[in-house]
């Protein structure tokens, strides 16, 4: 698995007020009758964390923190032209309701265990938000979470940096969690994860320390990279190839120390997802067999292999992947 920088700690810039632009200073100076004015601006804005879609989430953290600005001084949203819909506060969250359902944008109270709602204002909570649970300056209360059956999807980063999150109740119904989504909650102990759970994005799980065992749902169908980077689960699993559900998810090639790992990979016929990364960085790796029955490859599933040849049937989603990223591939 790729390792990457832990970003438990949020810089003071995906704080609102370090994303706010800095005030204008003005210097004045008289020559001759002339005022020489110099207005200095300064901005800069900045994402909790590397993923693909980074100047999606930019553009998303930066709506929610103008919405609530033009919500204190009064502004509509033709006034300011940021946002799709008014931010709205009920209870202890704030939120945006688009087109009769509703996404909680930021839980600012201050209980240990939450009961997420599954209405407000009459109208169902479908998504946990982008960073809605994530703490900021590092400040958390929240030890455990009960989300409901009307909620879809857990949104990047939406719990993220949790230390204190400990147990994290998921109802049947979400079939996303998104990428980071529990990224770096240290105390997070072996969550269930729901049978509707059809997606599981990048470093869903990763620096979670605590989880030693999790079960991926048998609906699955996509799975990203490094979902279990840096927790116990991933420390326990031997070296070599790593499957989960009876053999249905190859999950990675684990390496050992100084290891360059093997020239050659067959994916067991009957592997229907090869999760993102699952042999990422082996440098020894030339040729990797994909069986027909396989019918999603995750990103960067094979990223810095160097002379990677993959062995595909032709028309199979395998060969559709080798295409898209310009992969050799030679037909069975």
């Amino acid at each position: 698995m790729a390792k990457h920088e832990d970003k438990s700690e949020k810089s003071f810039l995906s704080t609102a007020a370090g994303k706010a632009v800095l005030a204008g200073v003005i210097i004045a100076a008289f020559a001759g009758g002339v005022i020489t004015a110099m207005l200095i601006n300064s901005g800069q804005t900045e994402t909790a964390g590397e993923i693909r879609n980074s100047a999606d989430v930019s553009q998303k953290d930066e709506s929610k923190n103008d919405s609530a600005a033009a919500q204190e001084n009064g502004e509509s949203e033709e006034d300011t032209g940021t946002v799709e819909a008014p931010f709205k506060t009920s209870g202890d969250f704030n939120y945006n309701e688009v087109d009769g359902k509703v996404t909680l944008l930021e839980y600012i109270g201050k209980d240990k265990e939450i009961e997420i709602p599954d209405k407000i204002d009459g109208k169902p909570v479908t998504e946990i938000g982008w960073s809605c649970f994530e703490p900021m300056e590092g400040k958390t209360t929240v030890e455990k979470v009960t989300i409901p059956k009307s909620v879809t999807t857990i949104d990047s980063y939406a719990f993220a940096n949790n230390a204190k999150l400990k147990e994290i109740v998921i109802s049947e119904g979400v079939t996303e969690i998104a990428s980071n989504a529990f990224y770096s909650c240290r105390s997070l102990k072996n969550p269930k994860l729901p049978d509707s759970l059809k997606v599981i994005g990048d470093s869903a799980f990763a620096y979670c320390k605590k989880i030693s065992d999790i079960k991926i749902p048998e609906k699955i169908e996509k799975i990203g990279v490094n979902i279990l980077e840096e927790t116990k689960f991933y420390e326990n699993l031997p070296e070599g190839e790593n499957y989960l559900n009876d053999g249905d998810i190859f999950l990675c090639y684990k390496t050992g120390e100084d290891d360059p790992g093997p020239e050659k990979i067959s994916v067991k016929d009957g592997t229907r997802i090869v999760a993102g990364g699952a042999m990422y960085q082996i440098s020894s790796l030339k040729t990797v067999e994909i069986p027909d029955s396989v019918k999603y490859i995750g990103p960067e599933v094979c990223n810095y292999c160097s002379a990677i040849v993959l062995y595909v049937k032709k028309g199979s989603p395998a060969q559709d992947y080798a295409e898209e990223l310009g992969l050799k591939y030679e037909n069975y």
